[in-house]
């Protein structure tokens, strides 16, 4: 049985911004093209994820967009363009292959957009896609052509009886 993780963040939730929080929650005219609100900075587990940004938006979608990244910003996990329209304004699915730390998820409108943010939704899907723990892992390391070579101790690849195993540690 898989059970199903849906989040809804309200913007007290850890996010920041450069202009207090209310102006972003009851709607706000930005003036230059930057990064509204950032945050909250969580870990997202190994899987399939969908993030929902709830709202209001008047603007160039073209040259405003929501992102999800990890690492301070070094990793962008997903983009899309902001929609105009009351409601879902943005949605971003992305997978995750391990699990991500201080993931954020950023509203950058162009100069001159109206906008509101209401919430934002963090989903996992349902999916039987195989994910890889993050912890509780066997590592072993074996030799082959003069490598070591540390592998997963379950694993099946490589492990055939050419392969000495030197010795195991866990992870």
């Amino acid at each position: 049985m898989k059970i199903d993780t849906r989040i809804i963040f309200d913007l007290t939730d850890g996010f920041q911004s450069y202009v207090e929080m209310s102006q972003v929650h009851s709607g706000i005219s930005v003036k230059e093209s930057r990064t509204l609100i950032w945050g909250p900075y969580i870990k997202v587990p190994a899987g399939s994820w969908t993030v929902i940004f709830n709202g209001e938006f008047e603007g160039k979608e073209a040259q405003s967009f929501c992102d999800v990244c990890a690492e301070g910003g070094l990793t962008v996990m997903g983009i899309c363009n902001l929609r105009s329209g009351k409601g879902k304004i943005a949605e971003i699915s992305f997978t995750n292959i391990i699990a991500n730390t201080n993931v954020e998820f950023r509203v950058t409108p162009a100069a001159g957009s109206h906008i509101r943010i209401d919430n934002i939704i963090l989903q996992q899907h349902s999916d039987n896609c195989a994910t890889i723990p993050d912890v509780g892992r066997n590592f072993a390391i074996y030799e082959r052509s003069g490598l070591n070579l540390l592998l997963d101790a379950e694993s099946t690849v490589d492990h055939d009886a050419e392969i000495s195993q030197k010795g195991c540690t866990s992870g």
